[in-house]
């Protein structure tokens, strides 16, 4: 054998050596790679179940430190919804019809009717049957007029305990009344400005009886002041409420939120960028590698 023919076997397993060298790296590459990308799997695994027990353990730290709150504010909303006094929201209501009838000291009578929702009638509404006694008018030195104003109850009174009051005069008026029905109320009652015909009466009373029937009412739904006023007042012991909720935990060394940040914090995720710019780094490496790689 000649020398070339030497040298040029000699190249050529110089060459198949090289060739496997390169194949065998490649193929190291290759595992690299697949392992990198393995573990970059099976660290998002991780941090997934990580993410969702620290989720867990956050939320359950939460509701332990907002469920004194969440149950005083569920106590104070719902006994409001269940007294039909829903706050942000107008509940439907009852209306009966109430039937007024009123009566002079002349035996005159007028009557009304209109469906009300008596059960929420405020205080200044007063819808008791009671007959209202007025004196005549009589002028101050100041130019008004006043006159004594005297209420006394109908309740579990009829129309035939009035019937004795019309016709008579103002003493025969007042005997019954003392000895008849309830007194109430006695005040002054003073105008400016009265018509002729105001100042031609002289002592008058006006009896009014209220009926409501239970039997005869329509469904509607609440008026907006009245719901506003719940609001209002649902708002305000709600307030109160959770100050005290707030009061007894700090007086407890109850938990805080605090807490749920150090919970949070002792559930952290594994920090993928690292490996993410390794497994570039091996990626470009085999691809240059594979560029010069002859097959």
């Amino acid at each position: 054998m000649s020398n070339i023919e030497k040298e040029r076997l000699k190249r050529k397993r110089l060459g198949e050596k090289n060739r496997l060298n390169r194949k065998r790296e490649l193929q190291e590459k290759a595992q690299e790679i697949e392992a990198l990308k393995q573990e970059i799997k099976d660290k998002k695994r991780d941090n997934f179940k990580t993410g969702g027990i620290r989720n867990l353990k956050v939320a359950a730290k939460a509701l332990e430190i907002v469920r004194p709150y969440a149950l005083a504010a569920g106590l104070v909303v719902g006994t409001f919804a269940l007294c039909k006094a829903t706050p942000f929201y107008r509940d439907n209501v009852k209306a009966h019809l109430v039937t007024l009838t009123e009566y002079n000291e002349k035996g005159d009578s007028k009557t009304s009717q209109k469906y009300e929702s008596t059960k929420y009638v405020s205080k200044t509404e007063d819808k008791s049957s009671k007959i209202v006694c007025c004196t005549k008018w009589q002028q101050n030195s100041n130019g008004s007029y006043s006159r004594d104003k005297e209420i006394y109850s109908l309740d579990g009174k009829t129309f035939d305990d009035i019937s004795e009051l019309i016709g008579k005069n103002e003493q025969e008026i007042r005997q019954i009344l003392n000895e008849k029905f309830s007194f109430i109320t006695k005040s002054e009652e003073i105008s400016k400005e009265l018509t002729e015909e105001d100042l031609k009466k002289d002592f008058t009373f006006m009896a009014m009886m209220y009926s409501e029937d239970k039997n005869n009412y329509i469904v509607r739904k609440e008026e907006t002041g009245r719901n506003l006023v719940s609001t209002y007042f649902c708002i305000c012991i709600l307030l109160a409420s959770e100050s005290i909720v707030l009061y007894l935990k700090n007086g407890l060394e109850g938990e805080s939120f605090y807490d749920v940040i150090y919970v949070k914090n002792q559930y952290k995720k594994i920090n993928l960028t690292e490996l993410k710019e390794k497994l570039k780094v091996k990626e470009l490496e085999y691809k240059n590698l594979d560029k010069s790689f002859i097959r």
